[in-house]
């Protein structure tokens, strides 16, 4: 709006001008070139100004619009180096995760393993179920253990795709492993329910007691044995039933699963069938 006026001046100032330069050549035309010079000349300079300042809004407004898109382009860059900084740093809380998966399941010595991240988890209800990213290609088959944090059981293969793995956890109703307590050497079976981990024909008269670890037995299933899978967190005696009811928790925070280690290969003395290879 304010450019408009200003052209608005100058078209009445040249207007102005025109009726001047007319009026100089009638008669008295000296006199009225002194009087005009003496009204217009304030008013040339004015326009002048008027002129000078819609050249410098153009000049500025071009300069607005290079600004405009210089920083247009600086925040793609930052957002882009944002976004470059933030697959950093989850490649390396990845790495993190993964080199101490190894570490715990080298200490342990449980045989070779296949690391697999985990893709999604079931959201059937009453279902306790992941899928993971490796599968039959990789290597992966029905029935293999599943290691989580510190080599700790979590779950078996339950089926297989190519490229893909349906691990049931222990915490499935459906779950039921051969286990032992690891103080008392009492063999028994982990089952899973809505309710946690349950340690099932634990007769009452043996000694488990709350801290107790829970781990696999290698004399039923085919499952490698030794593997941390639980620990006791409460035994109750005060049924009529020959066994106790024992809860266990389990060592690995399932719903926090980002990548597992899948045992394709038990080690001769995680199986129990020997020395080590």
């Amino acid at each position: 709006m304010a450019v408009l006026r200003h052209a608005f001046w100058l078209i009445a100032l040249l207007t102005l001008a025109g009726a001047l330069l007319a009026g100089s050549r009638a008669q008295g035309a000296a006199q009225f070139e002194e009087r005009g010079g003496l009204i217009v000349a304030p008013l040339i300079e004015s326009a002048t100004n008027i002129a000078r300042s819609i050249s410098d809004a153009a000049q500025h407004g071009g300069r607005v619009q290079e600004l405009s898109s210089e920083n247009a382009a600086l925040r793609q860059q930052i957002a882009r180096l944002e976004g470059e900084n933030a697959r950093l740093r989850e490649s390396v809380i990845t790495s993190g995760q993964l080199a101490d998966l190894r570490a715990a399941a080298g200490a342990e010595d449980v045989g070779s393993t296949l690391a697999a991240g985990v893709v999604l988890r079931d959201p059937a209800p009453g279902r306790d179920v992941i899928v993971i990213d490796r599968g039959a290609r990789d290597g992966v088959r029905k029935g293999q253990a599943v290691l989580g944090s510190g080599a700790t059981l979590i779950g078996l293969v339950s089926s297989v795709q190519d490229q893909r793995a349906r691990v049931r956890l222990l915490s499935d109703p459906q779950s039921a492993i051969a286990a032992v307590v690891q103080s008392t050497r009492t063999q028994t079976a982990l089952t899973g329910s809505r309710d946690g981990l349950r340690l099932e024909f634990a007769p009452i008269a043996d000694p488990i007691s709350e801290g107790d670890l829970v781990m696999t037995s290698a004399l039923i299933g085919g499952l490698p044995g030794g593997l941390l899978a639980g620990l006791v967190t409460e035994v109750d005696r005060s049924g009529q039933d020959l066994f106790a009811d024992i809860k266990v928790e389990p060592l690995a925070t399932y719903e926090r699963l980002e990548h597992v280690l899948v045992i394709t290969e038990p080690s001769r003395t995680a199986s129990g069938t020997g020395t080590d290879k």
